[in-house]
């Protein structure tokens, strides 16, 4: 039987204090989701998207109340309609950052995305080469990839310093074994999966399912 170095980081889904703080005071609750998606090698390949969505909701709740209330900054309750419009500014506010920030994620899902596919596709282990090839900067490069194997997308893959190259993990198949091996790429993390025997369909690269 073929056996398969793996680590196993589950998918951590989105816990409900981060909803309640969204709620009660959304400033706190956005920076939690977004530490929150970008923490997870799995949400990050396949929900990043999700930050967007919310930012688009206070976008439009912060216009509603913009509009809502500012005709009445010229009536007799210009005090309330103030109050109002300033929390409808601050909401529409907190909708434009975090649209940076999802963004951000957005470009570091998808340089993961180009890591893995130099890395685990193409076979290339060498950092110089992997900087040529993607043109990203040395040093981006080093610290991308400690944080890819950190989270867990180059399960117990280290950075060799010393011949500045990352050591993957081999697959060791004991003698004589004779399983049809498959290859499956991950439609999250693009990685291409050599799945072997029953070994389930999860991607080894993102935590993905392969199905």
């Amino acid at each position: 039987m073929a056996q398969a170095m793996q680590q196993t980081i589950p998918k951590k889904p989105i816990p409900a204090y981060v909803y309640v703080v969204l709620i009660v005071f959304w400033p706190v609750g956005l920076y939690l989701l977004y530490k929150h998606l970008t923490s997870d090698k799995t949400n990050m390949m396949q929900n990043s998207k999700t930050m967007r969505y919310f930012a688009i909701g206070f976008l439009v709740f912060g216009a509603i109340s913009i509009l809502y209330y500012l005709p009445g900054l010229f009536g007799a309750d210009a005090v309330n309609a103030a109050f109002g419009l300033g929390v409808g500014l601050a909401i529409a506010g907190g909708g434009v950052m975090i649209l940076k920030l999802s963004a951000q994620a957005m470009q570091t899902a998808q340089r993961y995305r180009s890591y893995i596919a130099v890395v685990i596709n193409q076979g290339n282990s060498s950092l110089h080469d992997i900087s040529r090839a993607l043109a990203i900067d040395f040093a981006t490069v080093e610290a991308d990839l400690n944080k890819m194997i950190e989270i867990g997308y180059f399960p117990f893959a280290y950075i060799d310093a010393r011949h500045q190259r990352i050591v993957l993990p081999v697959r060791i198949q004991a003698a004589g074994a004779n399983e049809n091996t498959r290859v499956v790429r991950c439609g999250f993390c693009g990685a291409n999966n050599k799945l072997v025997g029953n070994e389930p369909p999860i991607c080894e690269y993102c935590g993905s399912s392969l199905v």
